[in-house]
């Protein structure tokens, strides 16, 4: 198992969402106002309207009725055209984990409520909650 230490010199700003790959791993990962946005407008539980982007193929759905963003004229930056290795959002009401078509979904819980993170081991593919 190998453990790595985060530090100011191995952290990058980036957007949210955002798309990246570590050591060939794709990762898709937001803060979570996407799922929470469609919580308010469906019956759906946090980790289901995520997986919900997924299947939908699309970040923010409800953008820009019920969530702002920034428009653009020529692409949608918000499609999700490759399914990504995992997919992870903040905000969530509680840590799951489940699989979609190759894609395993993480629901991180708000730091601020539950004084716990989610610890992600990739040789395994899963995660796990730590106070």
């Amino acid at each position: 198992f190998r453990s790595v230490l985060i530090n100011s010199s191995n952290i990058e700003l980036c957007t949210n969402p955002v798309s990246f790959k570590y050591e060939g791993i794709s990762f898709l990962c937001g803060a979570g106002e996407s799922p929470k946005s469609i919580q308010t407008t469906s019956s759906l539980s946090f980790h289901e309207a995520q997986r919900s982007l997924l299947k939908w193929h699309h970040y923010a759905p409800t953008a820009p009725d019920y969530l702002p963003c920034i428009p653009v004229q020529k692409k949608d930056y918000l499609v999700i055209s490759e399914t990504p290795n995992f997919f992870v959002c903040g905000l969530g009401d509680e840590h799951e984990e489940s699989e979609l078509n190759g894609c395993i979904v993480i629901s991180v819980p708000s730091f601020n409520q539950s004084l716990s993170a989610v610890v992600l081991d990739l040789e395994t593919c899963h995660s796990q909650l730590v106070k």
